[in-house]
């Protein structure tokens, strides 16, 4: 979380490749209310990233967990992608 935060906060984020991603990023989700395929897909994707983050805490926090592996995931994800979006 350290690692990430640091870099999203860097005045250098993001580097120019990421800046195109991110506007198409924001493309994509301006389409989600017109397109359920859109809102699949991305549904998948964040579930998939959640999951992902989730087992990186739950391996790296020692037991027992202050907060569920899974909302803890949840909240890394949204303060990430706020960043992005700033």
């Amino acid at each position: 979380l350290r690692h990430i935060l640091n870099k999203h906060l860097d005045p250098a984020w993001p580097p120019p490749a990421n800046r195109e991603l991110f506007s198409l990023l924001c493309t994509f989700l301006a389409q989600m209310g017109h397109s359920e395929h859109y809102r699949e897909r991305l549904s998948k994707w964040y579930d998939d990233w959640r999951a992902f983050i989730a087992a990186d805490y739950a391996a790296s926090v020692p037991a027992p967990h202050p907060v569920s592996p899974r909302t803890t995931a949840a909240l890394i994800q949204a303060l990430i992608l706020g960043l992005e979006v700033q």
